[in-house]
């Protein structure tokens, strides 16, 4: 039995794509913390799974300026609890933003966490939670989103 290869009469290209595959396995292949796609999770419902949305590499960069911009808090504030929207929850599935697993936005609070370790912080007037949220028009239901739109203005 003959075996037959699409490499066959070109060593070189075979060392090529071998050569690729190596640099691939010891480099790892992932993406950029640039490309980072950030999801977004409306936390509303309670029995059914909550709406989400990704951001786009632009928007992500966005975020991130404006999260790093936001003060500490000095303690006050919750996070609001119950039926109806709660606030948003920002991931990144497998990676860290700006060293935190994520980050909940709810009612001028910030808390981003990183293994149980909450950090708070201020988003005065919630404009964080407002710019966010408003990145979800389109990409969420209508009505859902003109609900929601009301209950953080």
């Amino acid at each position: 039995m003959q075996w037959t290869c699409a490499f066959a009469g070109s060593p070189k290209r075979l060392i090529n794509v071998g050569l690729s595959v190596v640099l691939v396995a010891l480099l790892g292949c992932t993406a950029p913390e640039g490309n980072r796609k950030m999801q977004i999770e409306v936390d509303v419902f309670s029995g059914r799974p909550n709406p989400h949305w990704q951001l786009t590499e632009q928007e992500s960069n966005e975020f991130v300026q404006r999260f790093q911009s936001l003060p500490p808090s000095s303690g006050e504030g919750t996070l609001k609890e119950g039926l109806g929207y709660r606030g948003l929850i920002v991931s990144v599935p497998g990676k860290e933003i700006e060293g935190f697993q994520e980050i909940v936005i709810s009612n001028g609070l910030v808390v981003a966490r990183q293994d149980n370790q909450p950090q708070k912080f201020v988003d005065k007037n919630r404009v964080l939670e407002k710019w966010l949220f408003q990145t979800g028009k389109g990409r969420l239901d209508n009505q859902l989103y003109r609900q929601i739109s009301g209950s953080i203005e």
